[in-house]
């Protein structure tokens, strides 16, 4: 029923380039629960049916995969906030200087974010389902001790890449909102 009702919403796709941008953060924001609930579903589904293989490892990385679904949906948000304000700022040339500094620095937060979430999600997949299946001695080759890939990356990576993924996510929320409260006139 969702795909459906989806492929219907997107025939109001034709038109300007700002409108089909406009269309796509709203499918954006449409989909973000049913990919969530898509990528639990396989969770659970791996979980029941396969409890001791390799892909029951991989489920917390499969869960965060959504995060990456997450952040593209909020650089939606946020891409339209700014079309919208851009719009109607058009015919007031004294407020368009500052708009043009918090709009770069709102956008390249949240861009960071997105970036590095996808990073850590695909480092992570790679480490657990390539590495860890296919070359499974590359980490103690590489590091020279009997350290496996997996305990490499939780002893040097995973805390500080799970305190910049915290962060910039607190960032990318925080310019959001007051990109929002900020030209809430405009947005209205």
């Amino acid at each position: 029923i969702t795909i459906r009702e989806v492929w219907c919403f997107s025939a109001v796709r034709i038109g300007s380039e700002k409108q089909k941008v406009a269309v796509d953060g709203l499918l954006d924001m449409l989909l973000l629960p049913v990919n969530i609930i898509f990528f639990c579903d396989i969770c659970v589904r791996v979980l029941l049916l396969q409890p001791e293989s390799q892909l029951a490892g991989m489920v917390p990385v499969i869960i965060e995969c959504g995060d990456i679904y997450e952040a593209f949906a909020l650089w939606s948000v946020l891409k339209l906030f700014v079309q919208v304000v851009q719009a109607e700022m058009a015919s007031d040339p004294s407020s368009v200087r500052s708009f043009k500094a918090f709009k770069a620095i709102s956008l390249q937060g949240v861009k960071a974010w997105v970036w590095i979430q996808t990073g850590a999600v695909v480092l992570k997949l790679t480490l657990r389902g390539i590495v860890a299946v296919y070359i499974p001695t590359l980490c103690y080759w590489a590091s020279k001790s009997c350290t496996s890939c997996e305990t490499w990356y939780e002893e040097n990576v995973a805390m500080a890449l799970t305190a910049v993924t915290f962060l910039l996510c607190s960032f990318a929320i925080m310019f959001v909102f007051y990109f929002e409260s900020g030209y809430r006139h405009q947005l209205e």
